[in-house]
């Protein structure tokens, strides 16, 4: 499990996430029965993510600031996908 907290003090367990992807966006998906729109307002507009993964220190990750693609999987699970906006 992947912890992130973001720049709202919020925290969040991911079961995967990606960043850079080849298109230079962060990629993460996480389990949260809320409806989407309540999970898009907590990750829309971030100035940071702190990645705390299982082992080793935690890298925070600044500049993906906005949410670009959302999706609820079969399982229940939230993609989402943040990018670099200038």
């Amino acid at each position: 499990m992947i912890r992130i907290t973001t720049s709202r003090n919020r925290q969040f367990d991911a079961d995967a996430l990606f960043a850079p992807t080849f298109d230079g966006a962060c990629m993460i998906q996480l389990r949260d029965s809320r409806r989407l729109i309540e999970v898009a307002q907590d990750f829309d507009g971030l100035e940071w993510l702190e990645i705390q993964p299982p082992e080793g220190p935690a890298i925070r990750h600044t500049g993906y600031t906005g949410l670009n693609m959302m999706q609820r999987t079969q399982d229940g699970s939230v993609q989402l996908k943040l990018i670099k906006e200038v």
